[in-house]
């Protein structure tokens, strides 16, 4: 999941990967979050997960030392 779109296919991946994670969120919600979070996939998961701006999703994402598991409650 760490990955980071950078150009337009990689753009399509980071996409899709957010879609197998969030299958029920829509892909204008999912392009906003990635686009928030400058291209990163965990950060725009947390983004989508939690609600929260960028910044305070960054700073939760460090906490739990980028394991997404945990920024979800689910490890």
């Amino acid at each position: 999941v760490d990955v980071r779109a950078t150009n337009e296919k990689l753009q399509a991946r980071c996409l899709n990967i957010l879609r197998e994670i969030f299958p029920a969120v829509e892909t204008e919600r999912l392009a906003d979050a990635l686009a928030r979070a400058k291209g990163s996939v965990k950060l725009a998961a947390v983004i989508i997960k939690t609600g929260l701006p960028a910044e305070l999703a960054r700073v939760e994402l460090e906490k739990h030392d980028g394991h997404l598991r945990r920024v979800f409650g689910e490890a």
